[in-house]
């Protein structure tokens, strides 16, 4: 089901296909072109304290983008634009779910191996002498994301999350 919503310049160049959940409290929409050619996913802000936490949370994806390569892939950052009100970016649409959705939909293996791929990624950097020299907090920003997924899961994972805390 395709949805435009035309009187938002946000959404002129293309059609919302669904609209997802995010962290950063920006809306956050999956897009298709006009011409169905490209599928991206839009997150978009207004208001000026909107706007400025998703610029921020773009630079910070940029970032850790930058540090983590060779370890972790993150979608490409495509656009961004700011037009009567509002920001948005776009990036590359991966498909798949997303990790608060795998573990709440998955079982107690699927909750052992995401803790393993996190715990995989975090070895790899604290060996990896550049990412230490990296002006990026990764204990904080890793922090950050295992509340938000103990939160959003309703603690049903408290266990498998603190284990990853205590690994970095």
């Amino acid at each position: 089901m395709t949805n435009r919503e035309p009187e938002q310049p946000v959404f002129s160049d293309g059609n919302i296909l669904t609209y997802l959940s995010g962290f950063s409290g920006a809306q956050v929409a999956l897009m298709e072109s006009r011409d169905h050619s490209r599928r991206f996913v839009r997150k978009f802000a207004s208001g000026d304290a909107a706007i400025a936490r998703l610029v921020d949370q773009k630079r910070k994806i940029e970032r850790l983008a930058q540090v983590l390569a060779g370890h972790v892939s993150f979608p490409e950052i495509l656009a961004e634009q700011t037009e009567q009100g509002f920001y948005w970016y776009d990036m590359e649409f991966v498909a798949g779910i997303d990790g608060i959705s795998y573990l709440s939909a998955g079982c107690r293996q699927n909750a052992h191996a995401y803790r393993d791929a996190i715990e995989a990624v975090l070895g790899a950097l604290k060996a990896d002498r550049d990412a230490q020299a990296a002006s990026v907090d990764l204990c904080s920003v890793v922090s950050t994301k295992l509340a938000e997924i103990e939160a959003r899961t309703s603690g049903r994972y408290a266990g498998v999350l603190a284990r990853i805390g205590d690994s970095m």
